[in-house]
Parts: structure tokens; C-alpha cells; sequence
């Protein structure tokens, strides 16, 4: 497996949780949508309509990026929406779905990726 190096967590500018990792290949940010942030964030926001657990499902995803975490659409098409390379989400454009993806790991090994130490300053 290639390696790959978190360069910084929870990237304020993106969604909850989204980190962006280093490899050999370019820069990849990975968005790991967990139920309790999500329940979370939405009562920070005042949310008053009761949300049910199984209203919100757990979602994977992977984009291109550059350097500084902004998402490079994978295939180029703004018809479409910014597109993952992975995603568990069975109606995305990704080119790759895989519904057993659970944690920013899984996501990289999917990818054939393997998480290494994190980069120093």
C-alpha cells in the first residue's frame, strides 16, 4: 500500500469530520458524516423539528484536492456536482461506492492507501 499522511483534521472550511491527507499521488480530502456530530450540529443550529437516528445515515466520502484542502471535481462536469473518487452513498456520481466504509482509514485502504505518521510543522 501507498502511503499516506493526515496533514490537518477537521478542516474548519469543510463539513464535519473532513481531514486531508498527503500522498505520493496528490492531496485527498476524506468527509466522515457520523449521526451524533450530525444530530450535533443540527441542534446548534436551533434545529426544533425532532431528528430521528434513522433520518441520518453515516456517509464516506473522498475528494480530489490541492494543497490548502479546496475539492478538485474528480470528473470535470459541474452538471453534476462536485464528484468523490469513493463514496458509501449508492446515488453519487463517485466512481467508486463501496457501502462497507466506515472511518478515514477505511476510506484511504480503499484506495490502497495506508494512514502514516502525521506530518510536523
Amino acid at each position: 500500500m501507498k502511503p499516506a499522511t493526515l496533514v490537518a483534521e477537521a478542516l474548519p472550511h469543510m463539513p464535519p469530520i473532513t481531514n486531508l491527507y498527503s500522498t505520493e499521488d496528490g492531496f485527498l480530502l476524506v468527509l466522515v458524516v457520523e449521526v451524533p456530530d450530525m444530530t450535533s450540529i443540527l441542534t446548534s443550529m436551533g434545529m426544533q423539528v425532532p431528528v430521528s437516528r434513522s433520518h441520518l445515515k453515516p456517509d464516506v466520502s473522498v475528494f480530489l484536492s490541492d494543497e490548502r484542502g479546496q475539492v478538485i471535481d474528480y470528473d470535470g462536469d459541474p452538471a453534476n456536482g462536485l464528484t468523490p473518487i469513493l463514496s458509501t452513498d449508492s446515488k453519487s456520481f463517485a466512481m467508486t461506492i463501496n457501502p462497507d466504509l466506515a472511518t478515514h482509514a477505511d476510506a484511504l485502504a480503499a484506495l490502497g492507501y495506508e494512514l502514516t505518521e502525521q506530518e510536523t510543522p
